[in-house]
């Protein structure tokens, strides 16, 4: 099992992540009302999970927390692929 350090580390990585590629394509792109879509879903999602991760107790509570991080890392690159193309 993950620590919920790690965890949080992984989602704060996730996030800057995220944020820098969109002020990147934004910037080269002009894509700037779609970024900052992106980006205001980014932190709305740092927001709601770290109170998650801070109240997980067990095992069997951070399952469905790393399923949803990982669902929504797929979300954020679906979303950064559709604003480079």
């Amino acid at each position: 099992m993950a620590s919920k350090r790690d965890i949080k580390r992984q989602v704060k990585y996730m996030i800057y992540d995220v944020i820098d590629e969109c002020y990147f394509l934004a910037e080269n792109n002009g894509k700037d009302k779609e970024a900052e879509k992106t980006v205001d879903e980014a932190v709305a999602f740092h927001e709601e999970i770290i109170p998650a991760i801070n109240g997980a107790k067990s095992k069997k509570d951070f399952a469905p927390i790393i399923k949803k991080v990982e669902d929504k890392q797929k979300e954020f690159v679906e979303s950064l692929n559709a604003l480079n193309g």
